[in-house]
């Protein structure tokens, strides 16, 4: 859900700003330059959410388990942290995904087209 929301937030994103985002093309930037603002930016977000989100999780069920392990005397707990890195990554990967087409919407805005854009 979190995924879906993040490239509809950049979308957005993208709509509002489409002033700015002419602005930036007459004063030089480049097509590139303005991909990797947005890619950038969801890439910010979306680093924060999964950090914030896994350090959460894993602190939650700690604090869970090490309650239930007061209560049974045999009992560990281990973190699969390889596991949770690898999931993080995967979550990243997909972020990244769903942020591509706005961002190649902002960098393909022709100038004109981006100045002109009614508010």
């Amino acid at each position: 859900m979190g995924l879906a929301g993040l490239g509809v937030i950049i979308f957005r994103s993208v709509n509002q700003r489409k002033q700015q985002i002419g602005m930036l093309r007459s004063l030089g930037f480049s097509k590139a330059m303005i991909f990797y603002v947005f890619i950038a930016e969801s890439s910010l977000i979306s680093i924060f959410g999964i950090s914030i989100g896994a350090f959460t999780g894993m602190i939650s069920a700690q604090n869970f388990l090490t309650e239930f392990a007061d209560e049974t005397s045999d009992f560990n707990v281990i973190t699969p942290h390889n596991e949770i890195l690898i999931f993080c990554l995967l979550i990243y990967l997909a972020c990244i995904l769903f942020t591509l087409a706005p961002s190649l919407i902002a960098s393909r805005l022709s100038p004109v087209e981006a100045t002109n854009y009614p508010e």
